[in-house]
Formats: structure tokens, C-alpha cells, sequence
């Protein structure tokens, strides 16, 4: 990668982050075959995220090769995986902001803020918010509305105080309660319906992931 007269090498899992009026160009050291992907944030987005995480939304540098930082890569690879096979926006939006609040957080030039002291409160409006809603599609605007601050805000304050993402939260809301449907002995057709899934083979893609079987067998060996 050439920046500005300057270059630097980077592998698999590395980040490089081109800072706006940067000149560029991308080359394979030796001329062979790469691919990689580029996410291109807008200015207004950035300000936004270091409004939330410093107080205020001065516009943010950052280093340009970014290296052994496994955790950033972790969310820029969920966030890029998400935005090629995913039919949820909620899910999208809450990637994307947990990746953008990581990155500003630890790699541009500010320090590091504390959290607020009510962020309690915050947590618990959103539970609830999403225990009543569950089945209905739920934006991060929603539950910002909900919580009385910012989505990326928001994000963070939760992942931090739950230790899972919101979209986790909802997701594991959403099988419990078609557990209950499923034991009932409704379909699984009519549960992953009532229960928020946009179909029925995405319904039975994520009871597996979570649960360790299908609904068919979960139902089948619990009734």
C-alpha cells in the first residue's frame, strides 16, 4: 500500500485506514494475485461516533496500517460478512456500529472516555423495549428512541453493561420465546412467523446455531 509517498505491508486480518484527502494506490508486493475489501465510511457518520465516544465531533485521524489488533479485525469481518449475506438491517446497523465504535475508540487520536453512571437506566429501557417488541422489526433508531441517546451511543453502553450485542439480544429473545410456541405445538411455520423471523428457513438457521438442534427435534424431544 502506498500512502502519500510512504508504503507498508499488511497480511490477512489487517486493517489500513485511508484518511479523507489521502492519495493512494493499492499494489500486491509481488504482482500477484490479492483481493481484500473496502468499506468507505461517510465524514458525517465518523463525527457522529466521536460525538458519542469523546464528548464531541471534531473530525478524527487515524493511524493507516493497523496490525495485530484481532478484535478490530473480528468486527470488520462480522460487519463485512453480515452486509453480503443478511436480510436484517438491525443486524447490519449493529456490526457497523460496533466496528465504528471500536475503531474510534482505540485507533484514532482522542483518549479513552468513561462510561456514564446511568447506564443502568439505559440498559433497562432497551430490555424492555425489545421483550415487547420482539416480534416486530426493530431498527437501532427504535430502540435510540426508546433509550433517549444515540445508536452508536447505544451500542456500546450495551455490549459493555450485557456483554452481548443488541441484536444478540433480540435474536435470543426471539427463541425463547418460539420455544414456548414450539412446545405448545404450534408449526414451526406459524412460530418462527409469530415469533419475528422474516421466514422459516432463517427461523431454523439461527434455533440451530443458538440451541444446538432444529425446532423439529428441539420440539420433537421436549414435548
Amino acid at each position: 500500500m502506498d500512502i502519500a509517498g510512504s508504503f507498508c505491508s499488511f497480511s490477512a486480518g489487517d486493517l489500513y485506514i485511508i484518511n479523507p484527502g489521502e492519495p493512494h494506490s493499492i499494489n500486491s508486493a509481488c504482482h500477484n494475485p490479492h483481493s481484500y475489501v473496502a468499506v468507505i465510511i461517510p465524514g458525517n457518520i465518523i463525527r457522529e461516533v466521536a460525538s458519542d465516544v469523546y464528548g464531541n465531533a471534531a473530525a478524527l485521524r487515524f493511524s493507516n496500517c493497523i496490525t495485530g489488533d484481532s478484535e478490530l479485525s473480528a468486527r470488520f469481518i462480522e460487519f463485512a460478512d453480515i452486509i453480503g449475506d443478511s436480510d436484517s438491517l438491525f443486524e447490519a446497523e449493529s456490526a457497523l456500529f460496533s466496528f465504528l465504535e471500536y475503531l474510534v475508540r482505540y485507533h484514532s487520536v482522542h483518549g479513552l472516555p468513561d462510561y456514564p453512571d446511568n447506564l443502568n437506566r439505559y440498559i433497562k429501557k432497551v430490555k424492555s423495549y425489545i421483550d415487547e417488541n420482539y416480534k416486530e422489526e426493530i431498527t437501532l433508531g427504535d430502540l435510540s428512541d426508546a433509550a433517549g441517546v444515540s445508536p452508536f451511543h447505544l451500542s456500546r453502553l450495551f455490549s459493555a453493561e450485557t456483554g452481548i450485542s443488541l441484536h444478540s439480544y433480540l435474536l435470543h429473545k426471539r427463541i425463547e420465546c418460539s420455544k414456548a410456541l414450539l412446545l405448545a405445538g404450534y408449526s414451526i411455520a406459524f412460530v418462527s412467523s409469530e415469533s419475528g423471523f422474516s421466514d422459516q428457513s432463517h427461523y431454523t438457521k439461527l434455533f440451530k446455531k443458538i440451541t444446538g438442534t432444529t425446532p423439529g427435534r428441539y420440539k420433537k424431544f421436549n414435548s
